[in-house]
């Protein structure tokens, strides 16, 4: 990561709780979870993917955040609307926290490549899992990054829009042991 001023851009950054994401890391670990855009299909099969696994992670002291660009009420409805309970996440239409974490705009490779249209079509088969309204910019990549105590821990660049990080192992961090609040008494 080359971001010199990550700390500092960290502190600017607020979640939908009105606290910034450099405090979110200082009281535990954060796996930051960048969407590619409300609507996306891939977005909507990533937090499908996550709503099962929040708890878990959560157990080892790592709380799950999401970055997307619609505003906090779009953020909200789309969370709430793929089964994720009392969601977490930044509002960031300007892509402020994108440029900062450096995740660039993809290339017509990778999102038209035949993996991605059978991916697009296998979720639209076996989960019923459709493009909806876009919402930001449609070329954004996404990204997966571990925080703590406002470092990077761990990454996840994805090479495809359709790639699946294994989110678990991202959330791994022996270092991350903070004891945080179950979901229930949030």
């Amino acid at each position: 990561m080359a971001c010199a001023h990550l700390e500092d851009d960290l502190k600017e950054f607020k979640a939908s709780d009105g606290m910034s994401i450099f405090d979110h890391s200082q009281q535990s670990a954060l796996l930051v979870v960048f969407l590619k855009f409300i609507g996306c299909v891939f977005c909507q099969q990533t937090i499908r993917e996550l709503v099962p696994l929040r708890r878990r992670m959560e157990q080892n002291g790592v709380r799950l955040m999401f970055v997307h660009m619609g505003t906090l009420e779009q953020g909200q409805q789309m969370l709430e609307d793929e089964g994720m309970e009392r969601p977490l996440h930044v509002s960031d239409p300007e892509k402020k926290v994108y440029e900062t974490f450096e995740l660039q705009r993809c290339f017509l490779k990778q999102a038209f490549s035949p993996v991605v249209w059978g991916n697009v079509v296998k979720l639209a088969l076996t989960k019923r899992i459709f493009l909806k309204k876009p919402v930001g910019d449609t070329n954004q990549m996404p990204g997966v990054f571990l925080l703590h105590q406002g470092k990077i821990e761990k990454e996840y660049r994805h090479d495809f829009i359709s790639d699946k990080p294994d989110y678990l192992e991202l959330a791994d961090c022996e270092i991350c042991t903070d004891d945080i609040a179950p979901l229930a008494a949030r």
